[in-house]
């Protein structure tokens, strides 16, 4: 694994993340509470528009792993010109049926079905491939254009969630036309080898279905509580519950970069052992993100008075961080290394079941979109659970994990009570002690007969 490679995602996940965080301290000043929960749902629906690839990315991701995208010239171009094809004809048919029941917002989805996966065939094709400087070339570009653009929007003074809906689209429009012009270029510079002859559209569907059926699970899963929150609750309430969400996925960005250089490693690495060390890494890292959390609750508390119940929201999305981690960079990559997509399927659809219908049941009994956070906590605690008990055996945490990690988490949910400055500064005091004590007692060990 090369830092580099870590260096180039984590810059691009940086501009992201600045454009990200411009935008979600924005867009919630500029909209009214209820237009800010439309906008919010429209964006909840583009994150399932990777459904109508029908699991042709999924399986070109699969198909290019661990290759030059120059060894693949002439299917790359057989693949593309299909898939080309495929997302027009997907697009057409949804934007009839729009039209038909005379729905603008699926209208308005249609048009982001091709641009969205085209960018996305894009994309995973460079991951595969290991050409990290074009994947964040696009992921900035977006970035960049979709800040800009509602920038402008709202310093025209354009009031309305449409308007921003309508700049988010052309966005998608405008990164796909750049994306389009980077592969026909970068295409002049590839060879000819007539390489897997058999390896068929067929093949590719049939390999990246049961993998898009997962992604979609996995989307899903972190999804319940928009979900239920959106269909038993007010616009006020899930607009409260997705501010918390936005701000919890600012955070989840930098995860997504490690997540794409790890997709090699782990592929490549056959000591267990390592990818153990990584998860306890990865805990402790997520352990560290929790004092984001004090610095929002400052912002909060300060721009967005309509919306103070999102801090306790906030405080269990948080919680989740270090098991998400853990899941997202570790365990789905060393699933579909092993190829044990059915298993990763059937966890993430037992704990899915699990989160829906505990979270459906606490709304119903206590109308409280705070339970259903900590629904959404609890789930990703069972989930990681569930794994190394049923699937990933080695990467089994011990008691002395857990203790640390229930005592650590416990500390961070009493000191989110607290004046955000004082929680802070008590939870990077035993964050640093912690950590002193840690290395106290492996030196010990280390000098132990």
């Amino acid at each position: 694994m090369k830092i580099k490679n870590i260096l180039i995602i984590l810059n691009s996940n940086f501009i992201m993340l600045a454009g990200s965080l411009l935008l979600t301290f924005l867009i919630p000043i500029y909209l009214s509470v209820n237009d800010f929960a439309e906008y919010r749902k429209y964006i909840l629906y583009i994150s399932y528009i990777g459904l109508f690839s029908f699991g042709f990315i999924d399986g070109s991701l699969l198909k290019y792993g661990h290759k030059y995208l120059e060894d693949k010239t002439l299917f790359i171009q057989r693949d593309f010109r299909f898939i080309l094809k495929f997302q027009i004809i997907i697009s057409l048919i949804i934007v009839i049926i729009s039209l038909v029941f005379k729905d603008l917002i699926l209208f308005l989805l249609a048009l982001v079905v091709f641009p969205i996966n085209m960018t996305t065939y894009f994309k995973m094709i460079y991951q595969a491939t290991g050409s990290y400087k074009n994947y964040s070339l696009l992921n900035i570009i977006y970035s960049i254009v979709n800040t800009l653009s509602i920038s402008f929007v709202i310093y025209l003074g354009l009031f309305g969630y449409k308007v921003l809906i309508i700049a988010t689209l052309l966005s998608y429009w405008l990164v796909y036309f750049v994306a389009q012009y980077k592969m026909i270029k970068f295409s002049k510079q590839m060879l000819s080898n007539n390489l897997e002859n058999d390896y068929t559209i067929k093949n590719i569907f049939s390999t990246g279905y049961i993998v898009l059926i997962s992604n979609l699970a996995i989307l899903f899963f972190y999804n319940i509580g928009l979900w239920v929150v959106n269909f038993l609750f007010s616009n006020s309430e899930f607009a409260n519950y997705s501010l918390a969400n936005s701000m919890q996925n600012m955070i989840l960005l930098i995860v997504n970069s490690a997540s794409v250089v790890f997709f090699k490693y782990i592929f490549s690495e056959e000591n267990d052992n390592k990818i153990k060390k990584i998860n306890e890494m990865l805990l402790f890292f997520g352990f560290i993100s929790f004092t984001s959390f004090f610095v929002l609750k400052a912002i909060i508390d300060v721009f967005f008075v309509d919306y103070i119940i999102s801090l306790s929201i906030l405080k269990f999305l948080i919680m989740c961080l270090p098991f998400t981690m853990i899941y997202n960079i570790s365990f789905i990559n060393y699933y579909k290394k092993h190829t044990m997509n059915f298993k990763m399927l059937k966890s993430i659809v037992y704990l899915s079941i699990f989160n829906l219908v505990v979270s459906i049941s606490l709304s119903l009994m206590f109308e409280s979109v705070i339970l259903v956070a900590f629904t959404s906590f609890l789930s990703s605690v069972l989930l990681n659970i569930y794994i190394t008990l049923f699937d990933l055996k080695m990467f089994r945490i011990s008691i002395k994990q857990w203790t640390y990690m229930l005592f650590t988490i416990s500390i961070f949910y009493l000191l989110s009570e607290k004046e955000w400055y004082i929680g802070l500064l008590y939870y990077v005091t035993y964050l640093v002690l912690s950590l002193i004590l840690f290395k106290l007692l492996k030196i010990k060990k280390r000098r132990e007969p």
